[in-house]
C-alpha cells in the first residue's frame, strides 16, 4: 500500500510532463517500467492517452550492449608523496634545476601538506557503455567522462610559470621558462590548485545476479587515461573577499593514467581511484588517489 501510494503521488506530479512528452509516441515507461503512457486512437480518429500501472518484473532481460547517460562521483582526492626532497632540483631554494619551491629554507613534504576535508574530486560522466562478454556476468566497460580535482592548501603555496614573475626568479633562468613554488608571506582563507582532466575509463565489469536488480552486485576493475583540458590557482587573501585567480598548465602532467576499481549495487557504488603517473611532469613526484560515492543511471 505504501508503494502504490508514492506511485500515485509521482504520477499526479509528474503527468503534465509526461503527457506533454509523449505526442508523437504510442508507448512510453517511466519510474522503471511501473507507469507505461499508451496512446490509442478513438472511433473519431482523436488520439487518446491512458496511464497503466504495472509491477515490475523481478527478472529484467539485459541488453548486450546497454548505455548510461550521466553519472556522477563525489570524493575526496589526496596524494601519495614521493619526491626526494634531498634533491637540490627540488629542495634549493636557489636551484631550478626542474622544479622548485622557493623559500627561506629548503622545500619539506609538509609544505604540500592538504587540507583533506577540502580536497574534493568530482567528475561528471558523458557517457558510458557496457558491452557483455558472458551473459551479463562479465562486462567490458568503456566511456567519456570530466573529472575535477581540488588541491587545497594549508601553507601559503603559490604556482606559477617564471616568466610572470619577479626578476631574482628569472635569473634563476636562464631561458626565462619553466615553473615554479614560492612560498608567499601572506596567509590565505582559501589557496587551491584545480585541475581538469578529460578521462576514459575502461573496466572489466563481473555481477552476481545480471538478471535480478535486488539481488545483483557489481565489481568493476580496470583502468583510465585522462588529457589535462585546464587548470587554475584561487587564493583569497585573509581578511579579504577579492579571489585571485591565475589559468596556466603550469608543471602538471598533461596526459595522466591510473587505476580504478568501483563496487556498486543498484544504482549507489563506490570508488577509488589512484594514478600512476606524478601530479606534475618533473621535480616534485606526487600520485594523486581520490575515493568517493558514485551515482549512475
Amino acid at each position: 500500500m505504501k508503494n502504490t501510494s508514492k506511485i500515485l503521488f509521482a504520477l499526479l506530479l509528474s503527468f503534465p510532463i509526461l503527457v506533454h512528452a509523449q505526442e508523437k509516441k504510442d508507448s512510453s515507461s517511466y519510474l522503471n517500467g511501473m507507469l507505461k503512457i499508451v496512446t490509442n486512437e478513438n472511433k473519431d480518429g482523436k488520439s487518446v492517452k491512458k496511464m497503466e500501472l504495472s509491477t515490475p518484473s523481478k527478472k529484467k532481460k539485459r541488453k548486450p550492449v546497454e548505455t548510461d547517460w550521466g553519472g556522477f562521483n563525489l570524493g575526496f582526492n589526496n596524494y601519495t608523496d614521493k619526491t626526494d626532497y634531498t634533491n637540490t632540483s627540488v629542495s634549493d631554494p636557489n636551484s631550478i634545476g626542474s622544479f622548485a619551491l622557493f623559500t627561506k629554507k629548503a622545500a619539506q613534504e609538509n609544505d604540500f601538506e592538504l587540507k583533506s576535508g577540502k580536497s574534493i574530486n568530482v567528475n561528471f560522466g558523458i557517457v558510458r557503455q557496457q558491452v557483455s562478454l558472458y551473459k551479463n556476468y562479465v562486462s567490458f566497460i568503456y566511456g567519456l567522462c570530466y573529472d575535477i580535482n581540488n588541491w587545497s592548501y594549508k601553507k601559503s603555496i603559490h604556482w606559477t610559470s617564471i616568466d610572470q614573475t619577479n626578476a631574482s626568479l628569472s635569473a634563476l633562468s636562464p631561458n626565462n621558462k619553466g615553473y615554479a613554488i614560492t612560498m608567499d608571506s601572506v596567509n590565505y582563507t582559501k589557496n587551491k590548485l584545480v585541475t581538469n582532466y578529460l578521462q576514459v575509463p575502461l573496466l572489466l565489469r563481473f555481477e552476481t545476479s545480471p538478471n535480478h536488480n535486488s539481488r545483483n552486485v557489481c565489481l568493476s576493475i580496470g583502468g583510465y587515461a585522462g588529457y589535462l583540458v585546464r587548470s587554475h590557482t584561487k587564493q583569497i587573501i585573509e581578511g579579504s573577499k577579492q579571489k585571485e585567480k591565475q589559468f596556466n598548465d603550469f608543471n602538471l602532467n598533461k596526459f595522466q593514467y591510473g587505476m580504478q576499481a568501483e563496487l556498486e549495487y543498484k544504482q549507489f557504488a563506490i570508488y577509488f581511484k589512484n594514478s600512476l603517473t606524478p601530479l606534475t611532469s618533473y621535480g616534485t613526484e606526487q600520485y594523486p588517489y581520490c575515493f568517493g560515492v558514485r551515482l549512475t543511471n
